[in-house]
């Protein structure tokens, strides 16, 4: 990363697709079947993938900024010799 404000976003967005996939591979297992209750398994079946939904969405805007920063920051590769 050009400087820490970038490094700052990378880790952000790494964390948010690492909780994000954590909450999908939790879906796949079907983890609210050992509920008893029936309104609480459906409330349980369904947080697992508007939760993944809301982080995807901030990844996805942070990967935004962290574009939109590192277009201005210049590369050691573009400076003047």
């Amino acid at each position: 990363m050009h400087n820490r404000d970038a490094f700052l976003l990378w880790g952000e967005i790494s964390r948010l697709v690492d909780a994000s996939l954590g909450l999908s591979m939790l879906a796949d297992y079907d983890c609210a079947g050992v509920i008893n209750n029936e309104k609480e398994r459906e409330l349980a079946s369904g947080a697992t993938g508007t939760a993944a939904v809301i982080l995807l969405r901030k990844a996805a805007e942070l990967l935004i900024s962290l574009e939109q920063h590192i277009n201005k920051v210049p590369c050691s590769e573009d400076a003047p010799t």
